[in-house]
């Protein structure tokens, strides 16, 4: 294979062949593995065609992930293929089991132990349909077990999605006191960081130590829903050593879903507010309080829009000057 690889040489075998459009046979090949040298490529090679059932056996679901996302990244879009390697991630449970082995118990048992909310166990669920979809075109399943697997199980009833609208809440300058009273915690740090930027949680979780210019004392989020929601976030004077060691420990990657990373971003804040003796927040509270914040400091509307990523209608500027970054920097810095 091309390009410097741990495992540089592949060995494929043929599984079919297909008639192409002019009447010609063409084979239909599948990856059997990657191997570090050309002499363990060429014996594996060799233990295939003396017992080409007993090897297969031995395949793991890693290696049948790493064959069908290989084959799949050409048709699906980048997006997708980033949240098919994150639900892969949440099963690594099976990462090192036979795939040939693996039975319905086995898939059900991890998606109950995952702790997942419906919406990522959709994906997950879609990964496993796919890669025995791709296992059964290979032969390496005799059956589709992933067919009965359930997730209806999990999702909100109507009552629980009610109750899990709640309204949202600034912290008060008394609950504002008491985190910077305990700042040097780290997860405090994460949450006062929050309250004067206004970042949305998932572009919080998302950031990269490149989305961090500590120098500049600018954030610059680049990935957003919505055009308004690209665009460059001040960091407070008073949060900017912390900023700086987040994005220090930023460079060490995440491989964790971002449900996951949510899920548990928000258990560890209820946990921290009722450690402090504070009221419990929900993670968007932090966005609330930093809208608040500068509505107190009288930060005009269109800077606050432009903090927030709240859509700006009366203007048609689409690019922030330097100038603009002084205004941004002034007002967090006034809060």
């Amino acid at each position: 294979m091309k390009g410097s690889r741990r495992k540089p040489y592949r060995v494929r075998i043929t599984t079919d062949y297909t008639i192409d459009g002019e009447g010609r046979a063409r084979q239909i090949q599948r990856t059997l593995g990657t191997y570090a040298t050309y002499q363990e490529a060429v014996d594996a090679l060799a233990a295939y065609n003396r017992n080409p059932v007993a090897l297969d056996a031995e395949i793991t679901f890693a290696e049948v992930f790493r064959q069908y996302i290989e084959k799949a990244a050409r048709k699906l879009a980048p997006k997708t293929v980033k949240a098919y390697r994150a639900a892969y991630g949440d099963l690594a449970p099976l990462h090192d089991r036979p795939f040939r082995k693996l039975r319905r118990a086995d898939l059900q048992r991890v998606i109950d132990d995952s702790g997942l909310g419906f919406a990522m166990l959709q994906t997950v669920l879609a990964v496993l349909r796919n890669m025995y979809k791709y296992a059964l075109k290979t032969d390496l399943t005799d059956a589709d077990y992933s067919k009965n697997v359930d997730i209806a199980q999990y999702r909100p009833t109507k009552e629980e999605q009610k109750s899990a609208r709640k309204i949202h809440k600034s912290l008060t300058e008394d609950e504002l006191s008491v985190l910077w009273a305990n700042s040097a915690d780290p997860f405090v740090r994460e949450v006062l960081m929050l309250c004067y930027s206004g970042l949305r949680i998932a572009e919080y979780l998302a950031l990269t130590p490149e989305d961090i210019n500590t120098d500049a004392r600018i954030i610059a989020i680049d990935a957003a829903k919505t055009p308004s929601g690209t665009r460059r976030v001040p960091i407070a004077q008073k949060t900017a050593a912390m900023w700086e060691k987040l994005r220090d420990e930023r460079k060490t990657p995440d491989t964790r879903t971002a449900d996951s990373r949510y899920k548990e971003f928000a258990d560890r804040l209820s946990v921290k507010m009722a450690e402090l003796g504070l009221p419990d927040h929900l993670p968007h509270d932090t966005r609330y309080t930093c809208a608040t914040l500068m509505h107190r400091a009288k930060v005009d509307l269109l800077t606050r829009k432009r903090i927030l990523g709240h859509a700006v209608t009366d203007i048609t500027e689409g690019v922030y000057t330097d100038t603009a970054d002084a205004e941004l920097l002034a007002a967090i810095d006034s809060i």
